[in-house]
């Protein structure tokens, strides 16, 4: 945090990837492939509430990571290839302390602590991308 209003993260993953598969005529090949991921530079707000408690995020994904290794599947690539915009929201807060019932307040702490909760939304949006999609041409209909 720079402030207490706002503050920047920065995330670079760093992934070792090991794959086994059988391919051509099921000969086992082991294949590994480490690299850095693609990196994530966000933004935060936490001047909504006066405790902090509540957050924007806003930020972008670069193509950093590896997204074109021979023998790992598009899904299964350590980079996505695409640059994306992010944004998201969180929102944090404690239990109460005590939770009454019929026989007395139950204690719901552990070791002296309330116990926390934590929720965040995130969305992930393309913005270009590095893979070159071929268009399929539209099959040609005529009216008689």
């Amino acid at each position: 945090m720079f402030y207490r209003d706002w503050g920047l993260m920065m995330e670079v993953p760093y992934w070792i990837r090991d794959y086994k598969g059988a391919y051509n005529n099921d000969n086992i090949q082991l294949h590994d492939n480490n690299s850095i991921g693609d990196i994530r530079i966000e933004g935060m707000d936490t001047e909504i509430s006066e405790d902090m408690s509540t957050g924007l995020l806003m930020g972008v994904k670069v193509p950093s990571g590896d997204w074109s290794f021979p023998y790992y599947d598009r899904d299964t690539q350590i980079g996505t290839g695409s640059s994306d915009l992010l944004m998201g929201a969180y929102q944090l807060g404690r239990f109460p302390t005590r939770f009454p019932t019929q026989l007395g307040a139950v204690p719901s702490t552990f070791r002296g602590r309330p116990f926390s909760w934590f929720v965040q939304v995130n969305y992930d949006r393309p913005l270009w991308s590095n893979i070159i999609i071929p268009r399929i041409p539209r099959a040609e209909t005529t009216v008689p």
